[in-house]
Protein backbone atom coordinates (compact mmCIF):
# COMPACT_ATOMS: atom_id res chain seq x y z
CA UNK A 1 0.00 0.00 0.00
CA UNK A 2 2.67 2.83 0.89
CA UNK A 3 4.76 1.79 -2.19
CA UNK A 4 1.36 1.86 -4.31
CA UNK A 5 0.74 5.51 -2.81
CA UNK A 6 4.25 7.08 -3.34
CA UNK A 7 4.93 5.84 -6.65
CA UNK A 8 1.01 5.32 -8.50
CA UNK A 9 1.83 6.80 -12.14
CA UNK A 10 -0.65 10.03 -11.16
CA UNK A 11 -0.04 10.73 -7.51
CA UNK A 12 1.55 13.05 -5.90
CA UNK A 13 5.32 12.58 -6.05
CA UNK A 14 5.31 11.74 -9.63
CA UNK A 15 3.51 14.59 -10.59
CA UNK A 16 6.56 16.89 -9.15
CA UNK A 17 8.84 14.91 -11.12
CA UNK A 18 6.94 15.65 -13.71
CA UNK A 19 7.34 19.35 -12.96
CA UNK A 20 10.93 19.07 -12.46
CA UNK A 21 11.93 16.61 -15.16
CA UNK A 22 9.07 16.10 -17.55
CA UNK A 23 12.07 14.93 -19.91
CA UNK A 24 14.10 12.64 -17.95
CA UNK A 25 14.45 9.19 -17.84
CA UNK A 26 13.46 8.51 -14.56
CA UNK A 27 9.70 10.02 -15.15
CA UNK A 28 9.96 8.35 -18.59
CA UNK A 29 10.05 4.86 -17.01
CA UNK A 30 7.55 5.77 -14.05
CA UNK A 31 5.06 3.00 -14.66
CA UNK A 32 8.53 0.68 -14.83
CA UNK A 33 8.90 1.49 -11.21
CA UNK A 34 5.54 1.54 -10.15
CA UNK A 35 5.44 -1.91 -11.29
CA UNK A 36 8.41 -3.09 -9.56
CA UNK A 37 7.42 -1.70 -6.41
CA UNK A 38 4.29 -3.27 -6.52
CA UNK A 39 4.85 -6.42 -7.62
CA UNK A 40 7.10 -7.80 -5.49
CA UNK A 41 5.40 -7.03 -2.06
CA UNK A 42 2.04 -8.50 -3.64
CA UNK A 43 4.28 -11.84 -4.64
CA UNK A 44 5.84 -12.12 -1.31
CA UNK A 45 2.23 -11.69 0.48
CA UNK A 46 0.54 -14.60 -2.29
CA UNK A 47 3.41 -16.85 -1.66
CA UNK A 48 3.08 -16.74 2.08
CA UNK A 49 -0.90 -17.53 1.46
CA UNK A 50 0.11 -20.56 -0.62
CA UNK A 51 2.15 -22.29 2.24
CA UNK A 52 5.40 -20.58 1.28
CA UNK A 53 5.74 -18.48 4.45
CA UNK A 54 9.49 -19.14 5.51
CA UNK A 55 10.68 -18.41 1.51
CA UNK A 56 8.58 -15.23 2.11
CA UNK A 57 9.76 -13.93 4.92
CA UNK A 58 13.60 -14.21 4.09
CA UNK A 59 12.85 -12.85 0.36
CA UNK A 60 10.96 -10.48 2.71
CA UNK A 61 13.65 -9.43 4.84
CA UNK A 62 16.59 -8.95 1.93
CA UNK A 63 14.05 -7.01 -0.29
CA UNK A 64 13.87 -4.42 2.91
CA UNK A 65 17.43 -4.36 3.43
CA UNK A 66 18.15 -3.73 -0.23
CA UNK A 67 15.38 -0.82 -0.32
CA UNK A 68 17.00 0.67 3.00
CA UNK A 69 20.17 0.53 1.22
CA UNK A 70 18.54 2.28 -1.82
CA UNK A 71 16.75 4.89 0.42
CA UNK A 72 20.42 5.52 1.58
CA UNK A 73 22.22 6.03 -1.35
CA UNK A 74 19.60 8.69 -2.50
CA UNK A 75 20.08 10.50 0.44
CA UNK A 76 23.70 10.24 0.40
CA UNK A 77 22.99 11.26 -3.59
CA UNK A 78 21.52 14.24 -2.67
CA UNK A 79 23.82 14.91 -0.18
CA UNK A 80 26.73 14.95 -2.08
CA UNK A 81 25.04 17.19 -4.84
CA UNK A 82 23.88 19.79 -2.16
CA UNK A 83 27.51 19.91 -1.10
CA UNK A 84 28.67 20.45 -4.93
CA UNK A 85 26.51 23.28 -5.38
CA UNK A 86 27.79 25.18 -2.63
CA UNK A 87 31.26 24.48 -3.65
CA UNK A 88 29.89 26.36 -6.87
CA UNK A 89 28.12 28.83 -5.42
CA UNK A 90 31.54 29.47 -2.72
CA UNK A 91 33.75 30.17 -5.98
CA UNK A 92 31.21 32.08 -7.30
CA UNK A 93 30.84 34.36 -4.81
CA UNK A 94 34.68 34.74 -4.54
CA UNK A 95 35.08 35.44 -8.20
CA UNK A 96 32.18 38.07 -7.39
CA UNK A 97 33.79 39.26 -4.38
CA UNK A 98 37.36 39.75 -6.87
CA UNK A 99 35.71 41.60 -9.32
CA UNK A 100 33.88 44.21 -7.03
CA UNK A 101 37.79 44.62 -5.19
CA UNK A 102 38.77 45.46 -8.94
CA UNK A 103 36.19 47.73 -9.57
CA UNK A 104 36.17 49.61 -6.56
CA UNK A 105 40.30 49.98 -7.07
CA UNK A 106 39.60 51.21 -10.68
CA UNK A 107 36.62 53.71 -9.86
CA UNK A 108 39.57 55.03 -7.32
CA UNK A 109 42.12 55.45 -9.64
CA UNK A 110 39.58 57.26 -11.79
CA UNK A 111 38.56 59.95 -8.82
CA UNK A 112 35.11 58.14 -8.78
CA UNK A 113 32.89 57.21 -5.90
CA UNK A 114 31.70 53.81 -5.17
CA UNK A 115 29.07 52.48 -2.73
CA UNK A 116 31.34 50.69 -0.11
CA UNK A 117 27.99 47.82 -0.13
CA UNK A 118 28.94 44.66 0.51
CA UNK A 119 28.48 41.82 -2.14
CA UNK A 120 25.43 39.13 -0.82
CA UNK A 121 25.06 35.85 -2.53
CA UNK A 122 22.61 32.91 -0.83
CA UNK A 123 22.18 29.36 -1.01
CA UNK A 124 18.66 29.08 -2.03
CA UNK A 125 16.85 26.04 -0.54
CA UNK A 126 14.87 25.05 -3.25
CA UNK A 127 16.07 21.81 -5.32
CA UNK A 128 19.20 21.41 -6.83
CA UNK A 129 19.91 22.61 -10.33
CA UNK A 130 22.23 20.29 -11.53
CA UNK A 131 22.75 22.55 -14.72
CA UNK A 132 25.01 24.87 -12.06
CA UNK A 133 27.18 22.07 -11.07
CA UNK A 134 29.96 20.78 -12.60
CA UNK A 135 28.45 17.75 -14.39
CA UNK A 136 31.83 16.04 -14.36
CA UNK A 137 31.75 16.05 -10.38
CA UNK A 138 27.84 14.99 -11.35
CA UNK A 139 28.94 11.94 -13.32
CA UNK A 140 31.08 10.99 -11.35
CA UNK A 141 28.68 11.02 -7.75
CA UNK A 142 26.05 8.95 -10.51
CA UNK A 143 28.65 6.75 -11.09
CA UNK A 144 29.79 6.03 -7.66
CA UNK A 145 26.55 5.43 -6.37
CA UNK A 146 25.58 3.60 -9.40
CA UNK A 147 28.36 0.85 -8.51
CA UNK A 148 27.49 1.24 -4.68
CA UNK A 149 24.38 0.50 -5.40
CA UNK A 150 25.25 -2.68 -7.35
CA UNK A 151 27.79 -4.12 -4.98
CA UNK A 152 24.86 -3.96 -2.14
CA UNK A 153 22.35 -5.35 -4.21
CA UNK A 154 25.03 -8.51 -5.07
CA UNK A 155 26.07 -8.93 -1.31
CA UNK A 156 22.29 -9.01 -0.41
CA UNK A 157 21.08 -11.47 -2.81
CA UNK A 158 24.09 -14.04 -3.46
CA UNK A 159 23.61 -16.03 -1.05
CA UNK A 160 20.25 -16.67 -1.62
CA UNK A 161 19.91 -16.35 -5.14
CA UNK A 162 22.63 -18.86 -6.65
CA UNK A 163 21.82 -17.98 -9.96
CA UNK A 164 23.78 -14.72 -9.31
CA UNK A 165 26.99 -16.93 -8.80
CA UNK A 166 26.78 -18.99 -11.54
CA UNK A 167 29.13 -17.09 -13.72
CA UNK A 168 31.77 -18.24 -11.62
CA UNK A 169 31.41 -21.63 -12.74
CA UNK A 170 31.17 -20.91 -16.88
CA UNK A 171 35.04 -21.20 -17.63
CA UNK A 172 35.75 -19.43 -20.92
CA UNK A 173 39.87 -20.39 -21.18
CA UNK A 174 43.27 -21.39 -19.02
CA UNK A 175 45.70 -19.27 -17.97
CA UNK A 176 48.63 -20.43 -17.59
CA UNK A 177 50.31 -18.95 -14.12
CA UNK A 178 53.65 -19.43 -12.83
CA UNK A 179 53.79 -19.20 -8.71
CA UNK A 180 56.45 -20.10 -6.03
CA UNK A 181 55.27 -22.64 -3.37
CA UNK A 182 56.74 -24.25 -0.67
CA UNK A 183 57.28 -28.16 -1.63
CA UNK A 184 58.64 -31.12 1.27
CA UNK A 185 61.36 -32.65 0.34
CA UNK A 186 61.67 -36.38 1.08
CA UNK A 187 63.62 -35.84 3.99
CA UNK A 188 61.56 -33.45 5.69
CA UNK A 189 63.02 -30.08 4.19
CA UNK A 190 60.91 -27.84 3.06
CA UNK A 191 62.48 -26.15 -0.16
CA UNK A 192 60.64 -23.02 -2.31
CA UNK A 193 59.84 -24.27 -5.74
CA UNK A 194 58.29 -22.77 -8.93
CA UNK A 195 55.04 -24.61 -9.42
CA UNK A 196 53.02 -24.31 -13.06
CA UNK A 197 48.96 -24.14 -13.08
CA UNK A 198 46.08 -23.28 -14.75
CA UNK A 199 43.75 -20.88 -13.40
CA UNK A 200 40.68 -20.73 -15.57
CA UNK A 201 39.11 -17.80 -16.68
CA UNK A 202 35.20 -17.53 -16.41
CA UNK A 203 32.69 -15.25 -17.00
CA UNK A 204 32.59 -13.73 -13.80
CA UNK A 205 36.42 -12.41 -14.58
CA UNK A 206 35.38 -11.09 -18.26
CA UNK A 207 32.25 -9.42 -16.54
CA UNK A 208 34.74 -7.82 -13.85
CA UNK A 209 37.19 -6.63 -16.69
CA UNK A 210 34.16 -4.74 -18.61
CA UNK A 211 32.76 -3.42 -15.56
CA UNK A 212 36.80 -1.98 -15.12
CA UNK A 213 36.96 -0.60 -18.46
CA UNK A 214 33.98 1.43 -18.16
CA UNK A 215 34.23 2.84 -14.46
CA UNK A 216 38.01 3.19 -16.32
CA UNK A 217 36.26 5.48 -18.91
CA UNK A 218 34.16 7.23 -17.03
CA UNK A 219 37.02 7.92 -14.09
CA UNK A 220 39.14 9.40 -16.89
CA UNK A 221 36.54 11.56 -18.09
CA UNK A 222 34.89 13.02 -14.93
CA UNK A 223 37.73 12.63 -11.63
CA UNK A 224 39.51 15.39 -12.98
CA UNK A 225 36.38 17.80 -12.40
CA UNK A 226 35.49 16.41 -9.37
CA UNK A 227 39.56 16.92 -8.40
CA UNK A 228 39.38 20.44 -9.17
CA UNK A 229 36.68 21.27 -6.87
CA UNK A 230 37.28 19.05 -3.87
CA UNK A 231 41.28 19.03 -3.81
CA UNK A 232 43.27 21.85 -6.06
CA UNK A 233 41.22 24.64 -5.69
CA UNK A 234 42.53 24.03 -1.65
CA UNK A 235 46.26 24.21 -3.13
CA UNK A 236 48.56 26.85 -3.35
CA UNK A 237 48.45 26.15 -7.35
CA UNK A 238 47.73 28.26 -10.67
CA UNK A 239 45.19 27.54 -12.91
CA UNK A 240 47.83 26.32 -15.51
CA UNK A 241 49.33 23.88 -12.37
CA UNK A 242 45.47 22.89 -11.61
CA UNK A 243 45.21 21.86 -15.20
CA UNK A 244 48.63 19.40 -15.45
CA UNK A 245 47.51 17.87 -12.21
CA UNK A 246 43.93 17.02 -13.14
CA UNK A 247 45.37 15.75 -16.95
CA UNK A 248 48.37 13.83 -15.17
CA UNK A 249 45.84 12.18 -12.82
CA UNK A 250 43.48 11.70 -16.04
CA UNK A 251 46.66 9.31 -17.61
CA UNK A 252 47.36 7.66 -14.63
CA UNK A 253 43.95 6.47 -13.59
CA UNK A 254 43.74 5.63 -17.61
CA UNK A 255 46.68 3.60 -17.43
CA UNK A 256 46.10 2.07 -14.01
CA UNK A 257 42.44 1.02 -15.03
CA UNK A 258 43.65 -1.19 -18.59
CA UNK A 259 46.38 -2.96 -16.59
CA UNK A 260 43.76 -4.08 -14.34
CA UNK A 261 41.09 -4.95 -16.59
CA UNK A 262 43.88 -7.04 -18.72
CA UNK A 263 44.76 -8.55 -14.95
CA UNK A 264 41.37 -10.00 -14.43
CA UNK A 265 41.08 -12.02 -17.80
CA UNK A 266 45.00 -13.20 -17.46
CA UNK A 267 46.63 -10.73 -19.86
CA UNK A 268 49.78 -9.87 -17.31
CA UNK A 269 53.12 -8.10 -18.48
CA UNK A 270 54.53 -11.09 -19.94
CA UNK A 271 51.64 -11.61 -21.92
CA UNK A 272 52.46 -8.51 -23.79
CA UNK A 273 55.61 -7.88 -23.76
CA UNK A 274 56.20 -8.74 -27.28
CA UNK A 275 53.15 -6.61 -27.74
CA UNK A 276 55.26 -3.87 -26.62
CA UNK A 277 58.06 -4.52 -28.29
CA UNK A 278 56.35 -5.21 -31.73
CA UNK A 279 54.90 -1.52 -30.68
CA UNK A 280 58.82 -0.33 -30.25
CA UNK A 281 59.87 -1.16 -33.89
CA UNK A 282 56.68 0.58 -34.95
CA UNK A 283 57.26 3.48 -33.37
CA UNK A 284 60.86 3.62 -34.72
CA UNK A 285 58.75 4.13 -38.19
CA UNK A 286 55.26 5.21 -38.74
CA UNK A 287 54.05 6.12 -34.70
CA UNK A 288 57.47 8.08 -34.28
CA UNK A 289 55.67 11.63 -34.88
CA UNK A 290 52.72 10.35 -32.47
CA UNK A 291 55.04 9.00 -29.65
CA UNK A 292 56.93 12.33 -30.23
CA UNK A 293 54.14 14.15 -29.78
CA UNK A 294 52.63 12.73 -26.99
CA UNK A 295 55.76 12.86 -25.08
CA UNK A 296 56.04 16.51 -26.01
CA UNK A 297 52.98 17.05 -23.88
CA UNK A 298 53.85 15.51 -21.28
CA UNK A 299 57.07 17.84 -21.17
CA UNK A 300 54.49 21.01 -22.21
CA UNK A 301 52.52 19.69 -18.36
CA UNK A 302 55.40 19.14 -16.08
CA UNK A 303 58.14 22.02 -17.90
CA UNK A 304 55.02 24.77 -18.49
CA UNK A 305 56.77 26.82 -21.31
CA UNK A 306 53.18 27.40 -21.93
CA UNK A 307 50.08 26.73 -20.12
CA UNK A 308 46.14 26.89 -20.12
CA UNK A 309 45.20 30.71 -20.65
CA UNK A 310 48.59 32.09 -22.02
CA UNK A 311 48.86 34.28 -24.75
CA UNK A 312 50.94 33.27 -27.53
CA UNK A 313 51.95 33.64 -30.85
CA UNK A 314 52.50 30.64 -33.02
CA UNK A 315 54.39 31.78 -37.09
CA UNK A 316 51.39 34.29 -37.98
CA UNK A 317 48.65 33.40 -35.19
CA UNK A 318 47.96 34.44 -31.91
CA UNK A 319 45.86 33.61 -29.26
CA UNK A 320 44.66 31.75 -26.40
CA UNK A 321 46.00 28.85 -24.84
CA UNK A 322 42.48 26.50 -24.16
CA UNK A 323 43.46 22.77 -23.86
CA UNK A 324 46.81 20.81 -24.09
CA UNK A 325 46.02 17.04 -25.14
CA UNK A 326 48.00 14.01 -25.92
CA UNK A 327 48.85 14.75 -29.10
CA UNK A 328 48.26 18.62 -29.73
CA UNK A 329 47.35 22.13 -28.04
CA UNK A 330 44.50 23.96 -29.33
CA UNK A 331 44.81 27.96 -29.30
CA UNK A 332 41.73 29.90 -30.13
CA UNK A 333 42.83 33.06 -31.76
CA UNK A 334 40.79 36.59 -31.49
CA UNK A 335 38.68 35.81 -34.39
CA UNK A 336 37.22 32.68 -32.03
CA UNK A 337 38.75 29.95 -34.47
CA UNK A 338 40.58 27.25 -33.03
CA UNK A 339 44.20 26.64 -34.16
CA UNK A 340 45.58 22.51 -33.37
CA UNK A 341 49.04 22.58 -33.21
CA UNK A 342 51.48 19.87 -32.26
CA UNK A 343 53.01 19.60 -29.63
CA UNK A 344 56.35 18.71 -30.81
CA UNK A 345 56.17 22.18 -32.35
CA UNK A 346 56.35 23.46 -29.19
CA UNK A 347 59.14 21.74 -28.15
CA UNK A 348 61.49 21.86 -31.07
CA UNK A 349 60.48 25.24 -32.55
CA UNK A 350 59.97 28.58 -31.37
CA UNK A 351 56.92 30.47 -30.44
CA UNK A 352 56.16 33.74 -28.60
CA UNK A 353 54.42 33.52 -24.93
CA UNK A 354 53.29 36.74 -23.86
CA UNK A 355 52.33 36.10 -20.51
CA UNK A 356 54.59 33.24 -19.69
CA UNK A 357 56.40 34.75 -16.70
CA UNK A 358 54.64 38.48 -16.25
CA UNK A 359 51.13 39.31 -17.64
CA UNK A 360 52.66 43.05 -18.30
CA UNK A 361 52.91 44.13 -21.88
CA UNK A 362 54.03 47.63 -23.32
CA UNK A 363 51.74 49.22 -25.86
CA UNK A 364 53.20 51.75 -28.53
CA UNK A 365 51.40 54.37 -30.04
CA UNK A 366 52.98 55.90 -33.12
CA UNK A 367 52.21 59.61 -33.55
CA UNK A 368 53.07 61.94 -36.60
CA UNK A 369 52.48 65.52 -36.22
CA UNK A 370 52.40 68.25 -38.86
CA UNK A 371 55.93 69.97 -39.19
CA UNK A 372 56.13 73.60 -36.83
CA UNK A 373 54.25 71.48 -33.94
CA UNK A 374 55.86 72.20 -30.26
CA UNK A 375 57.67 68.96 -29.53
CA UNK A 376 57.60 69.46 -25.80
CA UNK A 377 53.77 70.39 -25.80
CA UNK A 378 53.20 67.34 -28.20
CA UNK A 379 55.28 64.73 -25.49
CA UNK A 380 53.58 66.52 -22.60
CA UNK A 381 49.94 65.57 -24.27
CA UNK A 382 51.02 61.90 -24.99
CA UNK A 383 52.04 61.58 -20.95
CA UNK A 384 49.28 62.76 -19.34
CA UNK A 385 47.17 61.05 -21.68
CA UNK A 386 48.49 58.10 -20.38
CA UNK A 387 48.68 58.80 -17.05
CA UNK A 388 44.63 59.27 -16.91
CA UNK A 389 43.94 56.43 -18.31
CA UNK A 390 42.88 53.65 -14.96
CA UNK A 391 44.38 50.73 -16.99
CA UNK A 392 47.95 52.17 -17.91
CA UNK A 393 50.20 50.89 -15.14
CA UNK A 394 52.25 53.45 -12.81
CA UNK A 395 55.41 51.51 -12.56
CA UNK A 396 57.26 51.08 -14.95
CA UNK A 397 55.56 54.67 -15.91
CA UNK A 398 54.12 55.57 -19.62
CA UNK A 399 57.06 57.66 -21.61
CA UNK A 400 56.46 59.77 -25.11
CA UNK A 401 59.72 59.57 -27.41
CA UNK A 402 60.89 62.13 -29.95
CA UNK A 403 61.74 59.77 -32.77
CA UNK A 404 62.84 62.14 -34.94
CA UNK A 405 61.87 64.65 -38.07
CA UNK A 406 61.20 63.62 -41.72
CA UNK A 407 60.19 64.65 -45.12
CA UNK A 408 56.55 64.44 -43.96
CA UNK A 409 55.72 64.62 -40.34
CA UNK A 410 57.40 65.30 -36.56
CA UNK A 411 57.30 61.08 -35.47
CA UNK A 412 56.82 60.63 -31.81
CA UNK A 413 56.16 57.66 -30.12
CA UNK A 414 54.14 56.96 -26.45
CA UNK A 415 54.92 53.84 -24.59
CA UNK A 416 52.64 52.71 -21.80
CA UNK A 417 52.80 49.07 -19.60
CA UNK A 418 49.28 47.67 -18.92
CA UNK A 419 48.06 43.96 -17.93
CA UNK A 420 48.00 41.67 -20.99
CA UNK A 421 44.08 41.07 -20.91
CA UNK A 422 43.45 45.04 -21.72
CA UNK A 423 45.09 45.41 -24.75
CA UNK A 424 43.06 45.96 -27.39
CA UNK A 425 40.60 48.34 -24.91
CA UNK A 426 43.14 50.30 -24.02
CA UNK A 427 44.94 50.80 -28.11
CA UNK A 428 41.58 51.74 -28.75
CA UNK A 429 40.45 53.84 -26.08
CA UNK A 430 44.30 55.89 -25.72
CA UNK A 431 43.78 56.05 -29.37
CA UNK A 432 40.71 58.66 -29.41
CA UNK A 433 42.41 60.28 -26.16
CA UNK A 434 45.04 60.88 -28.25
CA UNK A 435 43.55 62.29 -30.80
CA UNK A 436 41.37 64.76 -29.12
CA UNK A 437 43.88 65.92 -26.77
CA UNK A 438 45.93 66.76 -29.72
CA UNK A 439 43.33 68.40 -31.70
CA UNK A 440 42.34 70.51 -28.40
CA UNK A 441 45.75 71.75 -28.27
CA UNK A 442 45.45 72.87 -32.15
CA UNK A 443 48.20 70.29 -32.82
CA UNK A 444 47.89 69.05 -36.35
CA UNK A 445 48.60 64.91 -37.04
CA UNK A 446 50.54 64.71 -40.41
CA UNK A 447 48.99 63.90 -43.65
CA UNK A 448 51.67 62.82 -46.67
CA UNK A 449 51.26 65.38 -49.53
CA UNK A 450 52.23 64.84 -53.00
CA UNK A 451 53.34 67.78 -55.41
CA UNK A 452 52.33 67.77 -58.98
CA UNK A 453 54.69 70.46 -61.20
CA UNK A 454 53.05 71.22 -64.43
CA UNK A 455 55.36 73.45 -66.90
CA UNK A 456 53.62 75.45 -69.85
CA UNK A 457 54.55 74.85 -73.21
CA UNK A 458 55.33 71.43 -73.18
CA UNK A 459 54.89 69.42 -76.07
CA UNK A 460 52.19 66.73 -75.85
CA UNK A 461 52.31 63.48 -77.56
CA UNK A 462 49.31 62.60 -79.67
CA UNK A 463 46.93 60.29 -79.15
CA UNK A 464 46.84 56.52 -81.00
CA UNK A 465 43.42 56.05 -82.97
CA UNK A 466 40.95 53.93 -81.47
CA UNK A 467 39.04 51.25 -83.72
CA UNK A 468 35.39 50.10 -82.81
CA UNK A 469 35.10 46.47 -83.23
CA UNK A 470 32.50 44.78 -85.80
CA UNK A 471 29.20 45.17 -85.39
CA UNK A 472 27.25 41.99 -85.40
CA UNK A 473 26.43 42.58 -88.89
CA UNK A 474 29.75 42.85 -89.90
CA UNK A 475 29.68 45.84 -90.50
CA UNK A 476 32.29 48.26 -89.06
CA UNK A 477 30.58 51.71 -88.06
Amino acid sequence: LMAHKLLRPHGALVDQLRRDRAGGWAYQLRYVWYVLAVAPSFALALSALLGYYYTAFVLGSLLLRTVWILLLLVLLHAMAQRWLLIKVQLRKLKESRERREAEKLRASREGRSLADEGVAATVEDSRVDVAELNQQSVRVVRTVTVIIALVGAWSIWAEVLPALGILRAVPLWTNIVKTTASVTLPDGTQQLSEITKAVPITLANVGLSVLIFIVTIVAARNVPGLLEITLLERLPLAPSGRYAASTITCYIITVVGIVWAFNEIGIGWAKVQWLVAAMTVGLGFGLQEIFANFVSGLILLFEQPLRVGDAVTVGPTSGIVTRIRIRATTITDWDRKELVVPNKRFITGEFLNWTLTDSIVRIVLPVGLAHGSNGQVARDILIKVAKDHPDVLDDPPPSAMFLGITSVSMNFELRAFIQRENYGKVLNEMNSAIEQALHNAGLQIAIPRQEMVVKPGAQTLPMPAVTAPPAPDGSNP
